[in-house]
């Protein structure tokens, strides 16, 4: 799967597959009675709708380092 803009200025090398597959991610989501697959399905189609009406990242460089540097 091609990587977005986000993805790419914001995190490289981490996708949205591999964060929520971390275990720390996994076990708060069993914890919270998330279901993995489903939470990740409304994570991209909630992307793709942002991306549609031109609301998509990527977000600015200082936000992009805040949150993952």
């Amino acid at each position: 799967m091609a990587r977005n803009a986000w993805t790419r200025n914001a995190c490289p090398g981490l996708t949205l597959s591999e964060a929520l597959s971390d275990p720390l991610v996994r076990a708060v989501m069993r914890a919270d009675k998330i279901d993995p697959p489903h939470y990740e399905a409304f994570l991209r189609r909630t992307a793709g709708e942002l991306a549609q009406r031109g609301n998509a990242w990527p977000m600015p460089k200082a936000a992009a380092e805040a949150v993952c540097c």
